[in-house]
C-alpha cells in the first residue's frame, strides 16, 4: 500500500491536535522508511519481478525487521516512546496516536501484499492479496485517502489564504503519485527502488508541513 497509509495520518492530526499532520505522515510510512534502509543496507532483501502483482512489481521474500507482525509492534512502541520523551508538552495521548499510526502500517499492508508478511519470526506469512485486482487496489488506496482527508478538512480550518485550497490541491498530487506507482515502469533495481520510495515519502512529509502551515485545529 502507498497513499492509503496516509489515511490514519490525517485521521490522528485532526483527532489530535497537539500531533503536527507531518509528524503523523513520518509515522504512518517509518516501517517503510526502515524497509528501504534495510534494503540499501542488505539487511533485508527483495527482488523486481515485473508483472509480479497486477499492481506491484516487488517480491519482498526477505523483509521481517521492517515488516513483520512482531517488528511492527516494537517500531511502533519506540516510536510512540521517543515522540513522548522528544514532545512533552504533547502528552500521552498525541504518543498514542504516533504510535498507532506506526502500527497501522502493518494492517493497511496486510490487505494488499501477497503472503509476505512474517506473523512471528520464522512463523507463517499473511497477505489478502489485493495488489493481484490493479483497478480495485487503486480504488481503495483512494478511497481510504479520500475518507482521510476529509476527516482532516472537517476538524480543522484554514490560517493562511492557501488553506482553502491545500488539502484539495495535496489530494490531487498523492493520487496523481498513486497512479505513476500503479501503472508507471518498474524500478531496475531493489536499491532503485528503496531510493525513490524515500524520496517520495520525504516529499510527502514536506508536503504535510504545508498544509501544516496553511491549516490549524478547530476550536474543540
Amino acid at each position: 500500500m502507498f497513499i492509503g497509509h496516509y489515511a490514519p495520518a490525517f485521521a490522528g492530526a485532526a483527532i489530535e491536535p497537539k500531533v503536527k499532520l507531518w509528524h503523523m505522515f513520518a509515522a504512518v510510512q517509518l516501517v517503510d522508511i526502515v524497509w528501504a534502509v534495510f534494503i540499501l543496507t542488505g539487511i533485508e532483501s527483495m527482488r523486481i519481478v515485473p508483472g509480479f502483482t497486477a499492481a506491484n512489481h516487488f517480491d519482498l521474500y526477505h523483509v521481517p525487521y521492517s515488516h513483520s507482525l512482531p517488528m511492527s509492534v516494537v517500531w511502533a512502541i519506540a516510536g510512540g516512546a521517543a515522540y513522548y520523551f522528544a514532545r512533552r508538552g504533547a502528552g500521552r495521548t498525541a504518543a498514542l496516536v504516533v504510535g498507532a499510526g506506526i502500527l497501522s502500517h502493518w494492517f493497511a499492508d496486510l490487505i494488499v501484499h501477497t503472503p509476505d508478511l512474517e506473523l512471528w519470526f520464522g512463523g507463517p506469512k499473511v497477505g489478502l492479496g489485493l495488489w493481484h485486482y490493479r483497478e480495485i487496489s487503486l480504488i481503495v488506496e483512494v478511497g481510504l485517502l479520500m475518507g482521510g482527508v476529509y476527516l482532516y478538512q472537517n476538524l480543522t480550518e484554514p490560517s493562511h489564504r492557501l488553506g482553502e485550497y491545500s488539502p484539495g490541491l495535496f489530494l490531487g498530487f498523492m493520487i496523481a503519485l498513486q497512479a505513476f506507482n500503479t501503472f508507471g515502469a518498474p524500478p531496475p533495481t531493489p536499491n532503485a527502488a528503496a531510493i525513490t520510495a524515500l524520496f517520495a515519502y520525504f516529499i510527502l512529509i514536506g508536503g504535510a508541513a504545508m498544509l501544516d502551515y496553511t491549516r490549524k485545529p478547530k476550536p474543540r
